[in-house]
């Protein structure tokens, strides 16, 4: 509740975790409060970059939504664009792609342009994967 409170005094929306092991009680708890989107986790663990998203997403996805009226943004191993792809086709409303886009930003430390450069060049992949996407939600 402090938490919540203090996001909203500083018009911070307060954006929480769902993942696997949230149970649906915990779930329509975080929905009460719960503004901007909800962080989907697309996998137990840590994050990082991987090659694929869990076979069973489009399940938790769908458990997820049933718990909340906002959308829902996978995170958690979305390395690029078909895994952004994946996550759609899985029913999320679109990806969060962090690692990715910090290696990208570590590859080229000292030279600012190289940086924007590279990740200018990777959001647009991510970018045309997502507008190749079915926007039909």
């Amino acid at each position: 509740d402090e938490m919540v409170a203090a996001a909203l005094r500083h018009g911070v929306a307060p954006v929480f975790l769902a993942t696997p092991l949230s149970s649906d009680a915990r779930l329509l708890a975080l929905a009460a409060h719960a503004q901007g989107y909800v962080y989907v986790t697309a996998r137990v663990g840590i994050t990082g970059e991987r090659g694929s998203v869990d076979a069973n997403l489009d399940a938790e996805v769908a458990r997820v939504r049933r718990c909340f009226d906002l959308p829902l943004l996978c995170g958690f191993g979305i390395s690029g664009p078909e895994q952004l792809l994946a996550v759609r086709a899985a029913g999320a409303d679109g990806a969060i792609v962090g690692s990715a886009t910090v290696r990208r930003i570590a590859d080229n430390l000292g030279d600012p342009d190289a940086i924007v450069s590279a990740v200018r060049a990777f959001v647009r992949t991510l970018r045309l994967a997502a507008d190749s996407a079915a926007p039909d939600r």
